[in-house]
C-alpha cells in the first residue's frame, strides 16, 4: 500500500500538510500540480522530490491515488 504513486491537485495549506504527513509516515507522495507558483513551492519544501506538473492531467497520468485538495471553488 506505501508503495502506490499518490498525487496532490491543489497545493494549498490542506494539501501540502497532507502530503507532507504522508511522506513522513513512508508513502510515495509523487505528484503535484497547484494554479499558484507559491503553493507549488511551499509543497516542494514540505514533500521534496515531488514532480510537479504544468496541468493537473498529469498528476491524473501519473498517481494511482490522488488527492484534490483544491478550494471549492476550484470544483467545476
Amino acid at each position: 500500500m506505501r508503495d502506490i504513486r499518490i498525487g496532490f491537485i491543489g497545493a494549498g495549506r490542506v494539501g501540502t500538510a497532507l502530503g507532507a504527513r504522508l511522506k513522513e509516515a513512508g508513502y510515495r507522495v509523487t505528484d503535484v500540480w497547484s494554479r499558484s507558483p507559491q503553493s507549488r513551492n511551499r509543497f516542494l519544501q514540505h514533500v521534496p522530490g515531488t514532480k510537479v506538473w504544468e496541468d493537473p492531467e498529469g498528476v491524473l497520468r501519473s498517481s494511482e491515488l490522488i488527492f484534490v485538495t483544491t478550494s471549492d471553488d476550484a470544483i467545476a
